[in-house]
């Protein structure tokens, strides 16, 4: 795309619950980095909605989460938690095994601080309950500098159930906020809100235990910065299949598929997640070569077949805005943000509002085109009034809001607000003839070359006509009107 200057979308239709959730992670911050004006990148929301996998809470008192991990065909099972808090928080772990009644930690791995690697056989009175292993070496995260705890269980029975209790440290009594997932095929944490005395290596301590839930289960990488976030709703309930027998399900179509990821965003700035929901259940699509689907699946011609997950709705918001991109190959990321979500279709199974199960509501993409076409037509491009000196730096005046780039000798200046003076500092060196480029918040371009007036200018603030008692030579001024990019000019403005 970038060699033959076209515009591009990509499909993500993958995901986990590795990382912070929260935009920071490398993979996250990677794909962010490339997305942009005509850049743009579309992820699943997950299939984790129906599922308690996530903690959340403060721990300002001894808490703690009892794990589900059910061993397969008597073989063992597995489970790898990660917990996330705060920079300025220092929380102690204890991984251990409860009895039945949850009154007593069986066998545990003893208080682990931050700091401090460990793997431990629990097991007492020659009875092997699992096998766990704990980092929580990794105390300053990169760009966030989140502590995090990363424990893996193994070889678990499933005859007793694992807990992690938390307390604040002695150097923090105050505790902090943690989030933490569970990565796990059918693991889960449960659901007990309440109180307990138990016995914790001969001692008794009161333990607040805590619920998983299934919020914040919107997969990385859909979680990142300028990645648009897709969740599921039911869009058919039967077809056809086996030379014309009918394939049914007990849905009603349009309600929110269960399984679809549920937000909110960690980390708000990064936009709403999901961001919209999209046909994921049932849709009948082409089917690979060799691919060993179940027969109800499979339609009569056996080249298609039905399948469900976000997987199959993130590409139908990808088609959509490859649509958008015909009509305005300059969109960005928060652009089509605001036009998907102003456009989104509301129902009785939606809701009005936004909220963490369907984001804005369902794609909409003849809302979504003619809400692009509507932009196109208002576009109004800033208007040029002046530029003058102001002590070492330089005045620009505009009559409409406007976003303002500089270039002088290959250097470049910026102000990103978007108002009618702004004003550029240390341009003490900038004098005589200067390229401009504005652009209004709709996207109408303005690219302007001008000479700065040295003494001051007769214009009134707003530049709406004032006397100009200065020569000013307006050497160039083209309006641009349509979804011209906002682009740096570190490679000389054509004009």
């Amino acid at each position: 795309a970038e060699k033959y200057g076209l515009p591009a979308v990509v499909n993500l239709s993958l995901g986990g619950h590795v990382g912070p959730h929260d935009g920071t992670s490398i993979l996250e911050e990677t794909i962010t980095s490339m997305t942009g004006n005509g850049r743009l990148v579309v992820a699943s929301a997950g299939n984790d909605g129906n599922r308690e996998i996530h903690i959340g809470y403060n721990v300002s008192v001894t808490s703690g989460v009892v794990l589900d991990i059910p061993s397969f065909f008597g073989l063992g099972g597995s489970a790898i938690l990660e917990v996330w808090y705060g920079r300025d928080d220092e929380i102690e772990f204890l991984i251990g095994v409860l009895d039945e009644s949850y009154g007593e930690v069986i066998t545990s791995t003893g208080w682990i601080p931050p700091g401090i690697e460990l793997k431990a056989n629990l097991q007492k009175d020659n009875v092997h309950y699992g096998d766990v292993f704990v980092d929580t070496t990794v105390t300053d995260y990169p760009s966030s500098g989140k502590k995090y705890v990363y424990i893996e269980f193994s070889n678990s029975k499933g005859t007793n159930p694992f807990v992690i209790i938390q307390r604040p440290s002695q150097n923090d009594r105050d505790g902090g906020f943690i989030h933490g997932w569970m990565n796990s095929v059918t693991g889960r944490f449960e659901r007990t809100n309440e109180v307990r005395d138990v016995l914790i290596s001969g001692k008794t301590e009161k333990v607040s235990f805590k619920s998983g839930d299934s919020l914040y289960t919107v997969m990385v990488p859909s979680t990142a910065k300028n990645v648009l976030s897709v969740g599921s709703y039911v869009s058919r309930v039967s077809w056809e299949y086996d030379d014309g027998e009918v394939y049914e399900e007990s849905l009603t179509v349009g309600i929110r598929s269960s399984f679809s990821g549920i937000g909110p965003a960690i980390n708000p700035l990064n936009g709403i997640k999901p961001l919209i929901t999209a046909p994921g259940q049932w849709v009948i699509s082409s089917m690979p070569r060799g691919m060993g689907a179940p027969s109800y699946m499979i339609s009569p011609d056996g080249l298609h077949y039905a399948l469900d997950g976000t997987s199959v709705s993130a590409p139908h918001l990808t088609a959509g805005i490859a649509i958008l991109l015909q009509k305005n190959p300059n969109l960005g990321p928060e652009e089509i943000e605001g036009i998907i979500c102003n456009s989104a279709k509301r129902d009785e199974f939606t809701g009005e509002g936004i909220n963490e199960m369907w984001g804005c509501g369902k794609f909409d993409i003849s809302s979504a085109y003619e809400r692009v076409q509507k932009v196109e037509r208002e576009k109004k491009p800033p208007e040029f009034v002046s530029a003058s000196r102001d002590g070492e730096g330089i005045v620009i005046k505009t009559k409409g809001l406007s976003r303002v780039e500089l270039r002088y000798n290959s250097k470049i200046w910026t102000d990103m607000s978007y108002a009618e003076r702004h004003y550029i500092k240390d341009g003490g060196e900038i004098s005589g003839k200067i390229y401009l480029l504005l652009e209004s918040p709709d996207g109408g371009i303005n690219e302007v070359e001008a000479d700065i007036i040295e003494n001051g200018c007769g214009c009134s603030e707003g530049g709406n006509g004032g006397f100009v008692p200065f020569l000013m030579i307006y050497l160039l001024f083209f309006i641009k009107k349509g979804g011209k990019r906002w682009k740096s000019l570190q490679n000389g403005l054509k004009v």
